[in-house]
């Protein structure tokens, strides 16, 4: 008798309607937080990526103006001042970058040495090699800003020469 009293008494129907209902919601959660996590998968990808073109697109810059260097720019005592400059806006445009998208990507500074990398390794043998063995000799016979943008080079892509 007490078992026909519960078993008329609940409304099985509700019962699953709740369950059910709690199930959606346990759906749901599960795929808003993938979702959530493709997202900033994506994010991330998407920064290096645009890093990466970066990258490439100021390697390119400055091996042009090296090709496009007047001939009599071309020895080994020349200063480059037009090389100099492409190396070190590429720096300052690097940094602003890591800056700014270090916002979103918090891991992105511990990559900002492989970016450099990239960087240096897309550069002309030719630029390296003046880079690395002439331009410490070459900026002691000019001014501190040459020889601070020099400084700037050698500190920043020193460990990769």
């Amino acid at each position: 008798m007490l078992v026909n009293c519960i078993s008329t008494s609940i409304d099985w129907s509700a019962i699953a309607s709740i369950f059910t209902a709690i199930i959606s919601i346990i759906v749901a959660i599960t795929a808003l937080y993938r979702s959530s996590k493709y997202s900033e998968k994506n994010i991330n990808l998407s920064i290096q990526q645009a890093l990466f073109k970066m990258v490439q697109e100021k390697a390119k810059d400055c091996n042009t103006a090296w090709d496009n260097e007047p001939q009599n720019e071309m020895n080994d005592t020349s200063p480059h001042f037009l090389i100099t400059t492409e190396i070190i806006i590429a720096i300052e445009v690097f940094d602003k970058a890591f800056e700014l998208f270090g916002k979103n990507y918090k891991s992105l500074k511990y990559e900002k040495k492989d970016y450099y990398y990239l960087y240096w390794k897309q550069l002309k043998p030719d630029v390296r090699g003046w880079a690395k063995e002439r331009t410490q000799e070459i900026a002691k016979r000019f001014n501190d800003v040459y020889k601070q943008q020099i400084n700037t080079i050698h500190s920043t892509f020193g460990e990769y020469f």
